[in-house]
């Protein structure tokens, strides 16, 4: 995970086991080693704030929250004309929600990210069954995520028990990188 140039982690452990943590574990590792200044945490909505804690309270990590259009709306007027908030503010959290939509993703993946952070990653996996799998908004997010980042972690906890075929379909993103 710490050293190449296409830093990849999947972690698949069971609920409880403080995925979070080591994902924070990791980040302050990048921040150490002076390739990660800009993380994006992407999260299913409803673990926004508990991310925001255990980033502030566990490693000192602050996150402006842009979770929908209004909170985009609202990080806006703190910044000169111009500016995007996607670009400027170097700890972002959002939700995945809100960034399957091909116009945020296009802005908020638009400047290289130093680590991206996916919780519930197994929602990037094609939905369906084996013989008739197909893609979603979600599914097409995750190769624009590994190609807008150096160093991407997927957390899930559902990969190897619920959900079989999302692990072979969350490794693939290892594959490739064009983040410089």
């Amino acid at each position: 995970m710490l050293s190449g140039p296409r830093r990849s982690l999947l972690i698949a452990d069971d609920v409880g086991l403080e995925k979070t943590i080591e994902a924070g574990i990791c980040l302050l590792e990048l921040i150490a080693r002076g390739v990660g200044k800009r993380i994006l945490l992407v999260v299913p909505p409803g673990l926004i704030p508990q991310w925001i804690d255990e980033m502030n309270d566990k490693f000192g990590l602050e996150f402006r929250s842009i979770e929908n259009s209004s909170a985009l709306d609202r990080a806006q007027p703190d910044l000169s004309d111009g500016l995007q908030p996607w670009a400027y503010f170097d700890r972002v959290i959002t939700s995945t929600e809100y960034l399957k939509r091909r116009d945020v993703h296009a802005a908020a993946l638009a400047h290289p990210w130093d680590a991206v952070v996916v919780d519930e990653a197994h929602y990037l996996a094609e939905s369906g069954i084996s013989a008739n799998p197909y893609s979603t908004a979600r599914t097409r997010l995750g190769p624009r995520l590994r190609e807008s980042t150096r160093a991407l972690i997927l957390l899930t906890a559902t990969s190897h028990n619920r959900a079989p075929r999302a692990q072979p379909y969350l490794c693939q993103y290892w594959s490739y990188s064009k983040a410089t």
